[in-house]
C-alpha cells in the first residue's frame, strides 16, 4: 500500500493528503518534511553520507536527518520517527529552528528544521546511510561549492548559521567586560561587490549572478583570499572555462571597480569606540594583492590598532587558526573580545573560540546592538 503524505499550506496547516507518487511527480503539492541538525558540545555538525544506491544525490553529504511526515503524524512525531530510524537516537532535546518552503524540479516541500546538542551514541541506518560523522563548521565552509554536499544542504546550512549566530544556542559565552572590538572589512567597513562590474557588462543582473555563481565563484575568489597568486588563479580558471576567458580576466583586471564607498558612519563608530578606551582590530578575508590597492584609501583601516588579513596569514575565516593568530599577535583574551562580521558562520566559529559575536546587517543596527550590550 502506498504511503500518504499530508498536504499543507505555507503556515503548516493540514489541508488534505496525497500519495508519495503524487507529491514527487511534479504536481508541486506542498507537503511537510523534517530536518534535524545534530551538533555535539564542541559545536561540530553531524552529517550523513547518502547511500550510493540513492536515486537522488548518491554519495553526497547531507543534513543529519531528513524525512517526510506521514499522513496522520504531527511534525514532531515524524521527526522523532525519522531520527530513531536513521540515527538510532532517542531522547534528544530537539528544538525548532526555522521553517521554509523549498521547491525542487519534482516536488514542493515545507521544510521544518530543528536542532539538538547531542553527545550520545549514534547508530546510522546502513541501508540509507553509507557513513556519518561530525564536521567542524570551518571544514564544512571549506568544502562548500565543490560538489561534496547536496545542494539542499548547502542552502539550508546558510540559514542554519544565521540562526545559530543570532540565537546563540551552542556555546556558553562570557559576561566579562568587553575590552576589544574586532571588525570584518568587506560589507562591514567598506562596500565591495563584483556586480558593480558584471551587471553593466552583461546588461542583466540575473546573467551576472549566474556567471558569479558558476564561473568566478566566491569559492574561487576565496583561494586568492587565502594567498594563491592572482595570476595563477586566473590562468587555472581560464583553462577550466576557456569560453569565458575575457570575462574571467576582467575579475581581477577590473577588481578596483568592485570597490564602493566606506559604509556610512563606520569610521566614526571606530573613533567613538577608541575614545571610550576600547582596543579596535580587524580580521578580514582579503587577498594581499588587492588589499594593497586600497589599504590607505579608507579612513577606518588607519584607525585600527592592528589587523590580520587572510592573504598575509595564508589562513581563511572561519578556520580557527586565523582567530588564534589575531589573539596571539595583539595579546588579546578571547573572553574580552567582541567580533563584528556579516558572515554568520564566521560568528559561530568565533564564538566556538570564546569570542562573542554580532552578525552585521547595517551600521544603525550595529550601533543599537552595541548600546544594548552597554558597549556604546
Amino acid at each position: 500500500m502506498e504511503e500518504y503524505f499530508p498536504l499543507v499550506n505555507e503556515s503548516g496547516e493540514v489541508i488534505g493528503r496525497a500519495t508519495r507518487t503524487e507529491c514527487h511527480s511534479g504536481s508541486f503539492k506542498l507537503h511537510p518534511v523534517v530536518h534535524l541538525h545534530v551538533f555535539n558540545s564542541r559545536g561540530e555538525l553531524y552529517l550523513q553520507k547518502r547511500s550510493m544506491s540513492k536515486d537522488i544525490q548518491p554519495g553526497k553529504w547531507d543534513t543529519s536527518v531528513g524525512g517526510h511526515v506521514d499522513y496522520g503524524e504531527t511534525v514532531l512525531e515524524g521527526l522523532q520517527r525519522e531520527v530513531r530510524e536513521e540515527l538510532g537516537i532517542t531522547g534528544a532535546d530537539m528544538r525548532p529552528a526555522f521553517a521554509y518552503p523549498f521547491r525542487s524540479k519534482v516536488e514542493y516541500e515545507l521544510v521544518n528544521a530543528f536542532y539538538c546538542i547531542y553527545d550520545g551514541p549514534i547508530q546510522p541506518d546502513p541501508v540509507e546511510i553509507d557513513e556519518g560523522r561530525f564536521w567542524p563548521i570551518s571544514d564544512i565552509c571549506a568544502h562548500l561549492g565543490y560538489g561534496v554536499f547536496t545542494p539542499n544542504f548547502e542552502q539550508e546550512f546558510k540559514r542554519l548559521m544565521v540562526f545559530m549566530a543570532d540565537h546563540k544556542p551552542l556555546f556558553p559565552l562570557s559576561d566579562a567586560p568587553v575590552k576589544n572590538i574586532i571588525f570584518d572589512f568587506g560589507a562591514v567597513l567598506v562596500d565591495w561587490n563584483p556586480h558593480y562590474v558584471y551587471d553593466p557588462y552583461f546588461g542583466d543582473a540575473e546573467k551576472a549572478t549566474r556567471f558569479l555563481n558558476e564561473i568566478c565563484t566566491i569559492v574561487w575568489n576565496g583561494e586568492v583570499d587565502r594567498g594563491k597568486p592572482i595570476r595563477v588563479a586566473t590562468e587555472e580558471r581560464v583553462a577550466l572555462f576557456p569560453e569565458w576567458e575575457k570575462e574571467i580576466r576582467m575579475y581581477f583586471d577590473r577588481w578596483i571597480d568592485m570597490i564602493g564607498e566606506a559604509l556610512p558612519g563606520m569610521a566614526e563608530l571606530i573613533s567613538a569606540l577608541k575614545a571610550k578606551g576600547y582596543g579596535v582590530y580587524g580580521l578580514s578575508n582579503w587577498a594581499r594583492e588587492t588589499f594593497r590597492l586600497v589599504e590607505h584609501r579608507f579612513e577606518a583601516f588607519g584607525l585600527l590598532d592592528g589587523y590580520i588579513i587572510s592573504g598575509d596569514a595564508k589562513l581563511l575565516k572561519p578556520e580557527t587558526a586565523i582567530y588564534a593568530a589575531l589573539l596571539e599577535r595583539y595579546h588579546l583574551k578571547a573572553s574580552e573580545c567582541l567580533f563584528v562580521d556579516d558572515n554568520a558562520a564566521n560568528i559561530v566559529v568565533g564564538e566556538r573560540m570564546g569570542i562573542r559575536g554580532i552578525r552585521f546587517t547595517d551600521p544603525a543596527a550595529l550601533r543599537d546592538e552595541l548600546r544594548r550590550r552597554h558597549v556604546l
